[in-house]
């Protein structure tokens, strides 16, 4: 199942790899903080179910994942900011 940023609802435990891909690969600024947002929001969601198991390269995944899409609100950020 494919999520859009509009629908992040219903986004499968496995498929934050792929919602934080399509944030990481957007060239469409206007649709960027959308997608940067949902992200987040799946990467999260996907923290709290496996809080409880050992699945420590997911942790690390996550983590690394989330740091990424902080570079990319900052840069965001100063885009706006530069328009």
């Amino acid at each position: 199942m494919k999520a859009s940023p509009d629908d992040n609802s219903s986004i499968p435990t496995a498929g934050w790899r792929e919602v934080y891909q399509s944030a990481l690969l957007e060239f469409d600024i206007g649709k960027l903080p959308e997608r940067v947002d949902c992200a987040r929001q799946a990467i999260l969601d996907r923290s709290a179910e496996i809080i409880a198991e050992s699945a420590e390269e997911e942790h690390r995944a996550l983590d690394d994942a989330l740091r990424a899409l902080h570079v990319l609100d900052v840069e965001i950020k100063k885009r706006s900011q530069a328009a």
